[in-house]
């Protein structure tokens, strides 16, 4: 139990019905300003222990005592009745200037639970009154620190309400974004579909018109990155401190049917840019808005050329923080886009990476025949690190087209010198039964145990009951490598058949 919920269990068990002070004389006491501030704190805590509902009037008047005594006294009474009038004045004091208020005020709100989410979520925004002064600033920063730590605090309620928040924050930040793009000075062919989207809305040329596309590039980016940027932050912050994963900005806007289609029509518009708008993509991913880093980075595929996939290699080359996992894994999309000749060895390189491997394994096969035919002749390079990681992509691959293009090129490395290319041109082929079960049979009367081991070691990993004879002969070799591989086949078939019976 945590200390301050056992200081207080007394006043609920008063609440509770066993008799609680007189309510009349604690207002009474209360109200004498006269009176020492030991009186009247006394006095609030009989207001808070009576039960009467009348009382909560009382302590919400009291948060604006001028004594910060007073005003956390109250603040943490009104978490006892839970009475909906207070909801609000307790979100005001979430502001106060005094550190024991704020925490009063928080941990009354942590007790309304799911119904203080929505309004705590609210405080969070920055609005136009909250920079008139630096006090004024300086205290909302206050009450969203404090609203974010109730938020945290009550834990999975608020969990989904702040994901769908910030997912709506991020679509409305692309939303707004999309007016610059509707310049008529940019000429650009998609203006007219983009305007469909802002059609309720009133266009400023002043705040939305850049003079030129480089300038509009980069307000675009800006507004993607900045609007509703406050809220957003400290949603993350919340969601951080709760280990659940954040929604990527470039995923929120495709889940929605709107937004992903607006999607598109930017993305043309930053091909049909062109290099106007490379620097201002590169000047603003360096930044420290996750926005700005993804979606620049998203729309340099879209420009492509030698330019940006420069760029986006550097990206995947560069360790610092603005190139995490999710910007990483938006350059190899990027590059996917591009699909020239440097993307594709990129995209073959990233291979060797555990953490984007598969992401770099989706943009190969999104390329389509270009890059499947890069890596069947990387199947044949000098290097077997090289090799090792073409078949690294055959393996991952279930194209049955790309499956026959890697064919033949696997079958030779069954057979080379180097073990660890033979066992893992087994372990590939084995993953394209139907085409490989043949060609590798052929390899069991091999007069090199060496390639008697690597057929065995395929067609164990094949799993198929025609494997079986095959296997039985090779479990009888003479070379106890090849005879242990097949047994571990025999054994591999028998419980396949056991579970299905």
């Amino acid at each position: 139990m945590s200390r301050w919920l056992f200081y207080l269990l007394p006043l609920a068990l008063l609440l509770a019905g066993c008799g609680g002070p007189n309510l009349d004389d604690a207002v009474s006491t209360y109200e004498d300003e006269s009176k020492p501030l030991e009186d009247r704190l006394a006095a609030m805590q009989n207001i808070i222990a009576s039960g009467d509902d009348s009382a909560v009037d009382t302590m919400i008047a009291a948060l604006d005592a001028e004594e910060p005594a007073l005003r956390a006294k109250a603040a943490g009474g009104l978490g006892y009745y839970l009475a909906d009038r207070s909801l609000d004045p307790l979100i005001e004091r979430l502001g106060d200037e005094n550190a024991e208020v704020r925490e009063a005020a928080v941990r009354s709100l942590v007790l309304f639970g799911e119904t203080a989410v929505d309004s705590l979520i609210r405080t969070l925004r920055f609005t136009d009154e909250d920079k008139e002064t630096p006090e004024a600033t300086e205290i909302s920063e206050l009450r969203r620190e404090s609203a974010s730590k109730a938020l945290v605090s009550i834990g999975d309620p608020a969990v989904d309400p702040m994901l769908d928040k910030l997912a709506e924050l991020q679509r409305e930040s692309f939303h707004s974004a999309l007016a610059i793009l509707t310049d008529p000075a940019l000429n650009l062919k998609v203006s007219e579909d983009l305007s469909a989207y802002i059609d309720a809305d009133e266009i400023d040329p002043e705040e939305d018109y850049a003079a030129n596309a480089t300038d509009s590039a980069a307000r675009f980016i800006k507004r993607l990155s900045g609007k509703n940027a406050t809220s957003r932050k400290y949603l993350k912050l919340c969601l951080d401190a709760l280990e659940i994963e954040q929604p990527h900005y470039l995923n929120v806007l495709r889940s929605d049917d709107e937004t992903a289609a607006a999607l598109v029509l930017t993305d043309q518009a930053f091909a049909n840019l062109g290099l106007k708008a490379i620097n201002p993509l590169i000047q603003l991913r360096e930044t420290n808005s996750d926005a700005a880093q993804l979606m620049s980075t998203h729309y340099l595929g879209f420009i492509g050329g030698p330019e940006a996939t420069s760029v986006l290699i550097g990206i995947l080359n560069e360790n610092s923080d603005y190139a995490g996992l999710d910007v990483k894994e938006t350059a190899l999309e990027g590059l996917g886009t591009i699909g020239n000749n440097a993307a594709i060895a990129e995209l073959f390189n990233t291979i060797r990476k555990p953490d984007l491997q598969n992401k770099a394994g989706e943009q190969i096969e999104r390329i389509g025949l270009p890059a499947v035919e890069y890596l069947v002749d990387r199947l044949g390079d000098n290097d077997p690190k090289l090799r090792a990681l073409a078949m690294w992509f055959f393996n991952y691959t279930d194209n049955g087209a790309y499956h026959e293009l890697a064919l033949e090129g696997l079958l030779a490395n069954l057979v080379v010198p180097n073990k660890v290319i033979r066992e893992n041109a087994a372990l590939t082929l084995a993953n394209m039964p139907e085409l490989a079960f043949e060609p590798v049979s052929e390899l069991v009367a091999s007069e090199d145990p060496d390639i008697r081991e690597a057929v065995a070691t395929c067609l164990s990993a094949m799993n198929i009951p025609r494997a079986r004879p095959l296997l039985e002969q090779l479990a009888n070799d003479e070379v106890g490598a090849v005879k242990s591989a097949a047994d571990e086949g025999l054994r591999a078939l028998e419980m396949a058949e056991s579970s299905a019976g």
